[in-house]
């Protein structure tokens, strides 16, 4: 809280006059990350192709926000369980439309023949989110370019969901 204070100019007590405890700091960034996240269906929904093309692009924008927001991500994960029930609720409830916005393009894509049909869209979308947001723990600048590596994740999941012939639609 005094490195936050210091940062805007207050004392630390005058930071309470603006959020009431430290739990409903921390749920404020972790909500921000979600919704700036959720924001962004719209865009990646409004991508011309087919299906393989929108996860193509869920994956690297969502990989490329990770990656340059490392301090969001690993405050979800690492302090997700000091947040109140209700809090934990509403960040869980958030969470729910990456996994539905996930499998409905996969289910879009098995419709349309892009993506194989014995893949599993419930734990394709764990895998994918999982790995995604993990970035906090592995991903260093000196790793790689951030587009590089985003990149490289689209092509790797998209690639492994496809049809044989349509691995390449997506780039």
């Amino acid at each position: 809280m005094e490195d936050i204070a210091d940062a805007v100019g207050v004392l630390k007590g005058g930071l309470y006059y603006y959020i009431d405890t430290k739990e409903t700091l921390l749920f404020q960034i972790i909500l921000e990350a979600h919704d700036s996240l959720v924001d962004r269906f719209e865009v990646y929904a409004q991508v011309k192709g087919n299906a393989l093309d929108k996860l193509h692009a869920f994956i690297e924008g969502h990989m490329r926000m990770n990656v340059t927001n490392l301090f969001l991500g690993a405050n979800f994960y690492l302090n997700n369980s000091a947040l109140s029930t209700e809090h934990r609720e509403i960040i869980m409830e958030r969470r729910r439309r990456f996994d539905n916005f996930l499998r409905r393009l996969m289910l879009d894509g098995k419709a349309e023949g892009t993506v194989r049909q014995e893949v599993d869209e419930k734990l394709a979308a764990i895998g994918i989110l999982t790995s995604l947001n993990s970035a906090y723990l592995w991903f260093r600048p000196e790793r790689g370019n951030v587009d590089y590596v985003a990149q490289q994740f689209a092509d790797l999941f998209v690639q492994g969901l496809a049809v044989s012939g349509a691995r390449d639609v997506a780039r």
